[in-house]
């Protein structure tokens, strides 16, 4: 429902609430949109929930030249059933439509934990290009529970960062050091009253990097009961079936 005088040129509002929307394998509970202003300075709220999490934001901004939106994200905030992250700080934003060009600035989302997820560059992206970089900081590894395995236990923090990008024609490129200190892995015991049986870690950290012969990947382990290890290897993605070539090494590794 609203009011929408000479197709916005005019100060206009408009509300829409929808239930169980559906697209695909796509689905929505609950989608709720609130537009105030005109077409060249307005300001959306928009909210959308899905079965565990609850997506909320704020567009503020206004239409040039045609279609072209010049403005900011703010007010974001991200609900799941283990953690909350609220963007810190309102972040650029740009579509141009003759391009199909997005663009969104820098910017953190933060949880009431003080773990950051944050954008370190400008995300550009459209049909032929595109670039992203992301940072995580101490990012509690319980907030993946529901994408584990049943059984398998994770505890730890989360931190690293990540560079992508692609180009039409050309392969797509990345750089990511990930890394958790201080943590356990393990199982859950079959009954439920009794603790998980778990391995204590002093540090695991991934890279992987795209070279012209594939990705590069390195893995090290180090654990104060069990010893310290690593993987080095180079995974060709283009190959059929995929190859993977390198080497495992152990190094004081207790096997008693």
């Amino acid at each position: 429902r609203g009011n929408v005088p000479a197709w916005g040129r005019q100060p206009s509002q408009l509300t829409l609430h929808a239930d169980q929307l559906s697209q695909g394998n796509r689905q929505l509970s609950a989608l709720d949109l609130q537009l105030l202003g005109t077409q060249s300075a307005h300001m959306l709220k928009a909210s959308a929930t899905t079965g565990k999490t609850t997506l909320s934001f704020g567009l503020a901004g206004g239409l040039r030249n045609g279609y072209d939106w010049y403005g900011q994200l703010r007010d974001g905030q991200i609900n799941t059933k283990l953690i909350t992250l609220r963007q810190q700080t309102p972040a650029a934003l740009v579509w141009l439509q003759a391009s199909r060009d997005v663009t969104l600035g820098q910017h953190c989302w933060q949880a009431a934990d003080a773990s950051h997820l944050c954008l370190t560059d400008v995300l550009s992206a459209n049909p032929q290009r595109g670039m992203l970089a992301v940072r995580l900081e101490q990012l509690d590894l319980l907030t993946f529970r529901d994408l584990m395995p049943e059984g398998f236990v994770w505890t730890g923090k989360l931190n690293g960062q990540a560079k992508a990008g692609w180009q039409k024609g050309n392969e797509p490129s990345l750089d990511a050091q990930i890394y958790t200190e201080k943590g356990t892995l393990g199982l859950t015991a079959e009954d439920p009253q009794d603790p998980p049986m778990t391995l204590p870690y002093d540090r695991l950290s991934l890279s992987a990097v795209t070279q012209p012969d594939g990705v590069k990947i390195r893995f090290d382990a180090k654990t104060p009961d069990i010893g310290t290890g690593y993987i080095d290897a180079i995974i060709d993605p283009k190959s059929s079936p995929k190859t993977i070539n390198g080497a495992l090494v152990l190094d004081n590794v207790q096997v008693n």
